[in-house]
């Protein structure tokens, strides 16, 4: 699928059948070569010879182009996906030197930031300030 993703860039194309169907069989060379480096890439190289052989064509018609708004939500849309991997990634992953010297994963700092005193003092002051701006005006 690699193979076939990256040859429709641009202005040609091709159907991904005999790409995949080449993969499928040179996949078993991985029963003659044991080293996963040598039948991977004689596994890419074979499904790149098919896909350049036999399944390219040139696209004749340009492709549409999308509106603004379309292209600016998919973006916003790649963004956030972008964003929340790596936020999960040091949400889970990360770790935190306190004063002592001890690590502390991410996630249980987070924990106990948001059942802190502090953090619970702070909350019920900006609520205190919301109700009496609302009671009073802003």
């Amino acid at each position: 699928m690699g193979v076939w993703v990256v040859g429709n860039i641009g202005r040609e194309r091709g159907k991904p059948w005999i790409t995949i169907g080449v993969s499928y069989i040179s996949y078993t060379s991985r029963w003659y070569f044991f080293d996963e480096s040598v039948w991977l890439t004689l596994m890419v190289f074979c499904a790149g010879l098919t896909f350049d052989s036999f399944s390219k064509e040139w696209r004749r018609t340009p492709k549409k182009k999308k509106s603004f708004t379309r292209r600016l939500t998919v973006l916003f849309l790649c963004a956030i996906l972008y964003c929340g991997l790596w936020s999960s990634y040091f949400y889970f992953n990360g770790k935190i030197t306190d004063s002592n010297g001890d690590e502390i994963p991410v996630h249980e700092a987070l924990h106990h930031f948001f059942t802190s005193p502090w953090w619970t003092d702070l909350k019920q002051s900006l609520y205190d300030t919301y109700v009496y701006a609302q009671h009073h005006g802003w």
